[in-house]
């Protein structure tokens, strides 16, 4: 009876928390270490006196996710459906695997499969893992339309309200349109203010409508919500003892960082800079500040400090893609496209499936600037990762600068089957068919 009670503590005691799938997990320590290997010890010895038990097998994926092991996660997960094939939790923990690994279109197949069955609980739960892959992929209007969905059904739930705003606020840095983008921004805005109307001390929603205020002209509106936001932060730093001083010396670079951010979009960019400094001496996350660095000399027009600032970063974790993408454009600004085309690629092959990123390229293939003899396949990349009329006009103009103008037709056409109404797309049917 011993043995029994301890089992189900155990499968308690490990499941506890572990069903969002924290994103967290790979922060290994090696506390968390210990704990794994006690785990697995643990699990092991009850899966041997209990083969059968789908709750031992899903405990046993789970660890190894929270461990940050994914591979092992799911690896375990499989198994563990071969046994158990309607068990969706299970399918649940490799679609997050999946994820976490960055197989995107493997972890999305297996997200939409979950939502195919119509389980509430599980539809939820897919549909958030969804939206999560969208979000990283940079597939805004998908995850926009998931979004509004699930809301539709939980109107109050704040953290998918926040997570709308976040997305209309990215996907409007490439409307089709100047008022899709006022629109975006308005609904943004008013998802933001639904938030702190429940929970005033929301932090990150704090900071978003913040920065947001301040980038559509409401500047004092936007250095309140700031100020709050900062003076929240503060108190918030209720840790356990042994994580303290580690949590205070992150705290204390996002603060900095945060400053610089909200300084630079007020204009002053010599303060910002300041900040950055001030923030590298804590010595913390530094690649995440040399980023921002490197951001903020480029757009001082200062590509060769930038150069080595996003250097830098990369220096401290090597496959940092906001780095990378920094580094591309400033070799690009400096003229050197060689070294532009390879650090971009570099980037590609980190992640093929961002898709404002190879949107962005495509646009600069077309336009000759960088990658213009691949433009037919960023064109074609940025398609079908997303059906955008950006997209569509982009694959007809490659179409019909290559000569090939029935297939710059036969696109646009297309693109208009899917935007009946938008006017770029009109406006450039128009001038094929006129050349023609």
């Amino acid at each position: 009876m011993r043995k029994v009670l301890s089992l189900f503590s155990l499968i308690l005691f490990l499941s506890e928390g572990s069903l969002a799938l924290s994103q967290d997990s790979n922060s290994a320590s090696p506390q968390l270490d210990q704990s794994y290997v006690k785990s697995l010890q643990l699990i092991k010895l009850f899966l041997h006196q209990y083969p059968q038990s789908k709750e031992l097998k899903m405990v046993l994926a789970r660890v190894h996710f929270r461990a940050g092991k994914f591979q092992q996660a799911l690896l375990a997960f499989q198994e563990a459906l071969k046994q158990f094939p309607h068990f969706q939790d299970l399918h649940l923990g490799k679609a997050a695997s999946l994820n976490q690994l960055l197989k995107y279109n493997e972890a999305i197949e297996a997200y939409k499969k979950i939502r195919g069955y119509k389980d509430p609980r599980s539809y939820l739960a897919a549909s958030i893992g969804l939206a999560e892959v969208f979000h990283a992929t940079g597939a805004y209007t998908e995850e926009i339309a998931v979004l509004r969905e699930l809301l539709q059904k939980k109107k109050t739930d704040l953290s998918l309200r926040y997570k709308l705003a976040q997305a209309l606020e990215l996907s409007s840095r490439n409307p089709s349109s100047a008022a899709s983008k006022e629109k975006y921004l308005q609904e943004a805005m008013s998802h933001y203010d639904f938030v702190l109307s429940k929970k005033s001390d929301h932090v990150d929603a704090l900071y978003s409508r913040g920065r947001l205020l301040i980038r559509r002209g409401a500047r004092n509106k936007g250095r309140k919500d700031l100020e709050l936001f900062r003076q929240f932060k503060k108190s918030l730093r209720i840790l356990s003892e042994e994580t303290l001083t580690q949590e205070i010396q992150q705290y204390d670079v996002t603060s900095y960082r945060e400053l610089a951010e909200a300084l630079n979009s007020l204009g002053d960019t010599k303060a910002a800079l300041n900040q950055i400094e001030e923030g590298l001496k804590v010595g913390v996350d530094q690649a995440t500040l040399f980023v921002l660095k490197g951001n903020l000399l480029l757009t001082q027009k200062m590509p060769g400090k930038a150069i080595a600032s996003f250097l830098s970063a990369l220096a401290k974790s090597s496959n940092h893609q906001k780095a990378l993408w920094g580094l591309g454009h400033a070799y690009f600004r400096m003229n050197d496209k060689a070294k532009a085309q390879t650090t971009f690629i570099q980037l590609l092959k980190l992640n093929p499936n961002h898709s404002d990123r190879v949107e962005q390229l495509a646009r600069m293939a077309v336009e000759g600037q960088l990658f213009e003899k691949n433009a037919g396949e960023f064109t074609f990349a940025a398609l079908k990762l997303r059906k955008s009329p950006q997209n569509y006009l982009l694959r007809a103009q490659w179409f019909a600068k290559a000569g090939k103008i029935q297939d710059a037709l036969s696109t646009l056409e297309l693109g208009l089957r899917d935007f009946p109404q938008n006017q770029d797309l009109q406006a450039y049917l128009k001038s094929v068919r006129g050349s023609n």
